[in-house]
This record gives structure tokens, C-alpha cells and sequence, in this order.
């Protein structure tokens, strides 16, 4: 079976959309794949049909330069909305190169992860965006390099990789097991921050194996509107909700009542017979979740437990979460004795799994190179550490961090997937000082302490 990155080095590696039709276009799509191949990157022109979302899915190359009016057929934010449903090891990064000057267009287009926006007529563009072309496709095979010395599964999460020894758990695993088997279009699921939502989305959706498009949709970072999110906006081309979209939204509190509104107010004609299409609804308040199933009775509703509920979990999780410190490193870490886990079943996790997590691995990888504590004693005092972290100064998604220690950046590490690029631009970090601090706690609390130093 080939690897990720054989594949990428299989994958063309940009392909240039613009609506050639425009003659400025057309020059400048042309003085682009020039640029491009004097710095020894190859890129192809692809004409602009009907069929273009399609296409560019289709074709996945590593990179795509996106017009943003695309005749009558599309926009580059329709492509961008198809590329963002793919998994992140098949999604090209995307450049924008348009004549349409609207700040509006080019904040969306970044905020939906279009790398930069650049206007075709501007005299430095053509040169401007192939040095970036050339550096992101440098960059891809650094982070190829690095995924091979840090491999981290990124597999879709399947319903036994749901640790489930509690009887809470199990009860909720069980559920989840029986209504991905029954046509239940809509689940919601509902419990603290930190729980896991996201992972459970990921393994019932794993379970239905349907062929609609899946797509992940944080409201916390959307700004889409409630029709664009379902896929039901006017002259909107691509996947729909009810036809051939399996949407997952996270963060359902951050909805204004307007996508409740749009689903319940369709739910009686949105979902064909034979469809394979589902919507996931994951929210840590609890009210949240009962209006939504008051709203659509044909829901259904699972509630994942806080960690405080799920003891015997903890070192069942705590035994995975080490040897994903241990993919982390290439030190011999040492297994967690009787005494650390019988420790971390005693203590309180207001951060629930994805506490856990990070405390586990930063305690795994201080470990292999602390002689003079214990295990329990390393756990303790990154557990402290979290909650004065993350407790006292909120999500780190809402932050700023100088530098980060490696917990802060297992958590980044966790918040984003395991992508590591994605990881390092959290903690505003270049991938390769990321993976360093993070598997080199020490270092990173050097580079702490001498920024704090400067500071001072």
C-alpha cells in the first residue's frame, strides 16, 4: 500500500484556474506557469466548464490558483467549499489570483484556507505568486519528510478506536453503533468541551460508509451563512445537505438560531429515500442540544460523558495517548506504571479527554529524559500546569503563545488533527521549530525563559 507521501509525490503539483475567456486572464494564467517553470515547478492550465469543481477534486493537485468569477459556471469560493470537504491529506492549498477587488471575497477566501489573495493586474503578482507557489511546494516536502520521522495516524476514527470501558461510554458507543445502522439523517451530540465530540462524529460517520461528501464545519470560525453551510444558497453549485452532503457542525452554541431554522423548517422534504447524506450536530451546551431536538423531532440525541463520569477509561486513553508521545519521539519513552494510573484516576480532568491527552504526553516525553521524578510526579505537574494554562486564560485557539512549552503545543498538535502544519501556524511557529520544540521539552522552555528575558 503506497504511503501518503508517495502519493503526493505522485500528485500533479499546481494547476492553474482561471477564467481564461478575459484576455487579461488568459496572459496571465499563461506568464504564471512561465514563472513557474523557471523556478522548476510544473503547473497545467485547465479550461473553465461546467464540470470545473469536478475537475480540480478530480485532479487534487498540490496546489491550485483559483480565479474568483469563473464564467457562469462557479466561483473560486464554490472550489475552495469542495476542497475543504476532502481529507486533509488529498487538499491542495490554495492561492487566489482574480481580478475582483472585494475585501469581503479575499477575507472569506483566507478565512476558509486560501493561503493569500493577490489581484492579476497588480505589476508584481505573476512574480509574487510563483516564489509563494515554489516555497509552499518546498514546504509540502519538508512536512512529508517530517510525517516520516513523526508518523501519527491520521486514519478516519473507527467505532472500536472509541475507548468505551465505563458503562457510560459503553452505553453511549452502543447507541451510536445501533443509529448508524438505522436512516437516522440527523445526530446530535452533546457534552463537555474536550469530550471527544468530534472524534464520535468522525467514527459514526466512518460507520454509515455512505458516497455523500463529507465536510466538517466549525461555527466558531465560519462565516458562511446558514444556506451556504447546508449547501441550499441561491446559484450555489456543490454538495447539498439531504442529497449527497455529510456535514458535521461543531461549536452548534455559536449558531444565531438561523441554521436551526433552516434545517427544521426543511427537514420533512430535505432527505431523499435512498440517501446516504446526514447531518452531525455537536455542541457542549446542553440546552443547545435539547432545542435542537425539540425542533426536529426526527433527531436523535447521544450524550458523551465528562471524564469525571468515565473512570475506567482513563488508563486505557492514557495507554493510547502514550504511544502517540511515543510516535512523537524517537527516545524510548517508559510505560505508565500501576501507580501513575492508579494516580490519574483520583485526580479531577476539567479539560476532560483532550486534558488528559496533553498532560499524558508532555508527562511521556519529560519521562525519557528526567531521572530524578516519578511518573505520577511528572503527571501532576503538567496537570497543574493545564489548568493554569488553559483554566485561568481560556481556549488556546483564542490566544497568542511566545513560543509554547510542549504541552501547549500537544494541545495545538490535538486541536488541529494531528496536522502538524496547521499545528504550527496555531502557535504561529515554522513546522520544523514546532516539531522540535515539541518532541524537546527542555528546549522549548529555554526558548521560554530567553524571550521572557528580552522582554524584561
Amino acid at each position: 500500500m503506497s504511503t501518503v507521501s508517495e502519493k503526493n509525490m505522485m500528485r500533479e503539483q499546481v494547476t492553474i484556474v482561471l477564467n481564461e475567456r478575459e484576455p487579461l486572464k488568459a496572459r496571465a494564467a499563461e506568464a504564471l506557469q512561465s514563472a513557474l517553470s523557471d523556478l522548476g515547478v510544473t503547473a497545467s492550465r485547465v479550461p473553465v466548464t461546467e464540470e470545473i469543481e469536478q475537475v480540480v477534486v478530480k485532479r487534487q493537485p498540490l496546489i491550485v490558483v483559483l480565479d474568483y468569477l469563473l464564467g457562469d459556471f462557479s466561483t473560486g469560493l464554490d472550489i475552495l467549499s469542495r476542497i475543504e470537504s476532502l481529507d486533509s491529506d488529498e487538499r491542495p492549498r490554495v492561492f487566489f489570483l482574480t481580478d475582483e477587488p472585494s475585501v469581503p471575497v479575499a477575507v472569506q477566501a483566507m478565512q476558509h484556507g486560501a493561503l493569500d489573495y493577490m489581484e492579476v493586474d497588480h505589476p508584481q503578482s505573476i512574480q509574487k505568486l510563483a516564489r509563494a507557489v515554489q516555497k509552499e511546494i518546498l514546504s509540502i516536502m519538508t512536512l512529508q519528510a517530517n510525517a516520516k520521522s513523526c508518523p501519527i495516524s491520521t486514519e478516519p476514527t473507527r467505532i472500536d478506536d472509541l475507548i468505551a470501558e465505563a458503562p457510560s461510554t459503553a452505553a453511549a458507543r452502543s447507541q451510536l453503533e445501533t443509529l448508524a445502522q438505522a436512516p437516522t439523517h440527523i445526530l446530535i451530540l452533546d457534552g463537555p468541551n474536550g469530550c471527544g465530540k468530534k472524534s464520535w462524529a468522525r467514527a459514526y460517520a466512518n460507520l454509515r460508509q455512505g458516497e455523500a461528501t463529507p465536510r466538517l464545519c466549525d461555527l466558531r470560525l465560519s462565516t458562511e451563512s446558514a444556506e451556504a453551510i447546508i449547501g441550499h444558497a441561491q446559484n450555489r453549485v456543490g454538495p447539498k445537505l439531504g442529497v449527497d452532503l455529510n456535514l458535521t457542525i461543531l461549536h452548534a452554541e455559536e449558531d444565531d438560531g438561523a441554521l436551526l431554522e433552516q434545517i427544521s423548517s426543511r427537514t420533512d422534504n430535505m432527505w431523499s429515500a435512498k440517501s446516504d447524506s446526514f447531518l452531525v450536530i455537536c455542541t457542549a451546551d446542553a440546552s443547545v442540544a435539547e432545542a435542537w431536538a425539540r425542533a426536529i423531532p426526527s433527531a436523535r440525541r447521544i450524550s458523551i460523558p465528562a471524564l469525571s463520569q468515565r473512570n475506567e477509561d482513563i488508563a486505557p486513553l492514557m495507554q493510547r495517548f502514550c504511544n502517540d508521545a511515543a510516535a512523537l519521539s524517537s527516545e524510548k519513552l517508559k510505560a505508565f506504571d500501576a501507580a501513575a494510573l492508579r494516580w490519574a484516576g483520583t485526580m479531577e480532568w476539567p479539560g476532560n479527554v483532550r486534558q488528559l491527552r496533553a498532560v499524558t504526553i508532555e508527562a511521556a516525553l519529560r519521562a525519557a529524559r528526567t531521572k530524578d521524578k516519578t511518573l505520577a510526579q511528572l503527571l501532576e505537574q503538567q496537570l497543574e500546569q493545564w489548568n493554569n494554562e488553559f483554566l485561568s486564560k481560556g481556549d488556546a485557539t483564542e490566544r497568542t503563545q511566545e513560543g509554547g512549552t510542549a504541552l501547549t503545543l500537544a494541545h495545538a498538535l490535538e486541536l488541529c488533527g494531528h496536522q502538524y502544519r496547521a499545528a504550527a501556524a496555531l502557535m504561529g511557529l515554522p513546522t520544523r521549530k514546532f516539531l522540535a520544540r515539541l518532541t524537546d521539552g527542555h528546549a522549548a522552555e529555554a526558548v521560554a525563559t530567553k524571550g521572557q528575558a528580552r522582554r524584561t
